[in-house]
């Protein structure tokens, strides 16, 4: 029991240094590559944006005739068949705002960051409708 409040004692001093660094070289630094919090959350939000309406897209060319499909749309109906693609796309955001400019050489701006979040989500719509095996289960 002595050694676990020790830990968490350890932990609770440790972490401001760990995050924030002492000498500003913190994990977050690191992490981010250089790029501040705020503007990784708002890149963030631009890539949602392109998610958005990549989202939209997808919804205006269902096939509403389908027998599997309602007639109107329903939100419920359209969570249940899209939720693990929306929760796959924003675990990969951040993946990708964060190693565009290492793997393609450009600056992270407001439109590659809505280009990024339109062709992440698109990605893995094609990868759901084609049922890759691979991945067949998780999506």
């Amino acid at each position: 029991m002595k050694t676990l409040k020790l830990f968490f004692v350890l932990l609770v001093l440790f972490i401001p240094i760990f995050v924030f660094g002492e000498n500003g070289g913190s994990v977050l630094d690191i992490i981010l590559g250089g790029m501040t919090f705020n503007y990784f959350i708002a890149m963030f939000l631009f890539a949602l944006v392109g998610v958005i309406i990549n989202l939209f897209s997808d919804v205006q060319r269902r096939n509403k005739s389908s027998k599997n499909s309602p007639k109107e749309f329903s939100f419920k109906y359209w969570w249940k068949d899209n939720w693990k693609r929306v929760t796959a796309t924003i675990v990969l955001l951040p993946i990708a705002l964060l190693t565009t400019t290492d793997m393609f050489g450009v600056e992270l701006t407001n439109g590659v960051a809505i280009s990024i979040g339109f062709g992440a989500d698109h990605i893995i719509e094609i990868i759901k409708h084609k049922k890759i095996k691979l991945i067949k289960s998780v999506l």
